[in-house]
């Protein structure tokens, strides 16, 4: 997959989220949002920046 592909993927999803956050700001505090946009990204890193790093070092390292 193209890395620029890849981005706008995560872009979307980061986007979409942060957008139903938005939309729920009457329902959690200010910490508490701040603290679900940190985990949204974290995980975001997670699936779509460290995975594919990790395949692609064992498939050139060949482990």
């Amino acid at each position: 997959m193209a890395l620029h592909t890849i981005g706008r993927r995560v872009f979307d999803m980061l986007d979409a989220n942060i957008r139903f956050i938005k939309h729920r700001q009457l329902d959690v505090s200010a910490p508490q949002r701040e603290n679900m946009l940190l985990e949204i990204r974290e995980s975001t890193r997670s699936e779509y920046v460290l995975k594919p790093l990790e395949i692609r070092r064992a498939a050139y390292t060949g482990s």
